[in-house]
């Protein structure tokens, strides 16, 4: 995470990267423009070390950036992402299957309206990724932070995305990834 100032969308990719879902970022920073005076001074801040509060545009400009980043999050999430029905027929299983999979944690899905959706990256040519469920069970935020996460290259990776190391190289490494930044983070 960055230390130091931040604009709001940079505190919105903060949250979602600590595994808060997007509707919790949002939410946190609505309370936040709620609940802060109006001036550094009103809370005895040093305005010389922490800046001035952002004002009531600023926070605003945060709400929208925030609503903006999730739906484009989601939206690239559900790009390619298959169905229930989908799933089913591209692992060989039943629709039912599919749901118990997803309850025991060895797939991920993204709910939108009634329908749930498995996102393409945790499929191989025949199968899901294998051990997938460790991964499901250690990553702290939800499966939109998850799919995210696991499609954006990382450097402690050399440049893959987790998604495509598991695929080609096991889990193991992805795993030591994400404790790293865990414990850096806390």
């Amino acid at each position: 995470m960055e230390r130091g100032a931040v604009t709001a969308k940079q505190l919105v990719d903060n949250l979602l990267a600590v595994g808060f879902r997007p509707d919790q970022a949002a939410e946190l920073i609505r309370a936040l423009s709620e609940a802060l005076p109006t001036s550094t001074s009103a809370v005895g801040l040093d305005e010389e070390i922490w800046g001035p509060l952002p004002s009531k545009a600023e926070l605003e400009s945060a709400r929208e950036t925030a609503d903006e980043t999730r739906e484009a999050r989601l939206r690239q999430v559900l790009d390619g992402a298959l169905t229930r029905a989908d799933a089913a027929q591209w692992l060989g299983i039943t629709p039912q299957a599919v749901s118990r999979r997803r309850e025991n944690h060895s797939l991920t899905a993204v709910k939108r309206g009634r329908e749930w959706y498995f996102p393409r990256w945790q499929f191989r040519d025949d199968d899901a990724i294998g051990d997938l469920q460790k991964l499901l069970k250690k990553y702290p935020g939800t499966p939109l932070s998850l799919s995210v996460w696991a499609t954006t290259p990382n450097p402690d990776l050399g440049g893959d995305t987790p998604a495509d190391h598991m695929r080609e190289r096991g889990i193991d490494a992805v795993l030591k990834v994400l404790e790293d930044a865990r414990a850096a983070l806390w």
